[in-house]
């Protein structure tokens, strides 16, 4: 598993990033992980039935059906300060879901951080939850 297979690292986030289709970008400045939901349901337009819960999360970026592009990106100019076992579940579902959305004609699923932040993107992700 190569981690540029899924993700896209960016060197400058000063300037506005080219997108094509629906661009969605976390704001600076979350700061836990129930913020984190919150906004990703509000810049990701999930429905109103959408949980305020990382199930209910990665259920509703399994979908995406309420968007018409078929490109989504989803900007992170810097990573949200989160509790890292809760990081480690959020890099895990946006992976998850990348891959989900591989080779699907409908949506597909962009995710682009920071390259400053690669290392922590790196050690949520292959990290192990008792370390």
């Amino acid at each position: 598993m190569y981690i540029d297979d899924y993700f896209q690292f960016r060197d400058n986030f000063d300037v506005r990033l080219p997108c094509a289709g629906f661009c969605a970008t976390l704001p600076v400045g979350v700061e836990s992980s129930e913020e984190l939901i919150e906004v990703l349901k509000k810049i990701l337009l999930f429905p109103a039935y959408c949980g305020s819960n990382w199930n209910a999360i990665d259920e509703c970026m399994g979908d995406f059906s309420w968007i018409e592009q078929c490109q989504i990106s989803l900007i992170h100019p810097v990573i949200p300060k989160v509790p890292a076992l809760e990081l480690k579940i959020y890099i895990e579902i946006l992976y998850s879901r990348v891959e989900s959305w591989r080779y699907d004609d409908d949506h597909k699923f962009i995710v682009i951080f920071n390259n400053k932040d690669r290392t922590i993107v790196e050690s949520a992700l292959f990290s192990h939850p008792n370390k």
